[in-house]
């Protein structure tokens, strides 16, 4: 049985992911009508952080494969939002960076989107601070986990009846 911190810990997730997915970008002309999700605006956040960045680099930060991310900066690049370059010092190399016409719509998105989060880590001491971050790291390192698809309860139970279907097959 999950523990009542883990169930706790999920309504909070949840409640945070609902208003994080909810929250619309602000009115902005020059992006009305573009059809983002949110792993565009991920994405933009790191490339604008960052820019230029590799794509290898782009897609490590995002846990993403490259041709996922790859596909995420060709929707941005359709867009006219991001632009590709080759790097002059190794041309195997790709680097993205925001559009120059787009920096501003896009910082007022980072303004918009990372409001919140500035002001609950004000809320926090340093050391909550550096222990909320820390443990949302573990969580999705726990879930990125392919070697535990199924809970351990649920392969046991699983394995019980493929050899009691094994058993009576036999006889």
């Amino acid at each position: 049985m999950p523990s009542q911190e883990s169930s706790d810990l999920l309504i909070a997730l949840s409640a945070v992911i609902k208003r994080v997915r909810n929250r619309p970008l602000a009115e902005n002309n020059a992006l009305h009508g573009v059809p983002f999700a949110p792993r565009h605006v991920s994405t933009l956040l790191q490339i604008g952080q960052d820019a230029p960045i590799g794509m290898s680099e782009l897609a490590e930060r995002m846990h993403v494969s490259l041709a996922t991310m790859s596909q995420v900066v060709t929707d941005l690049e359709d867009w006219g939002l991001v632009e590709r370059q080759t790097d002059t010092t190794d041309r195997r190399r790709t680097l993205v960076s925001v559009a120059a016409q787009h920096r501003p719509a896009i910082r007022q998105i980072f303004e918009q989107r990372l409001r919140p989060l500035d002001r609950t880590l004000r809320r926090l001491e340093p050391d909550e601070r550096i222990a909320l971050i820390r443990g949302l790291t573990v969580l999705a390192e726990e879930l990125d986990r392919t070697d535990h698809p199924l809970d351990k309860t649920t392969e046991h139970k699983a394995t019980e009846k493929a050899t009691a279907v094994s058993k009576e097959t036999a006889l």
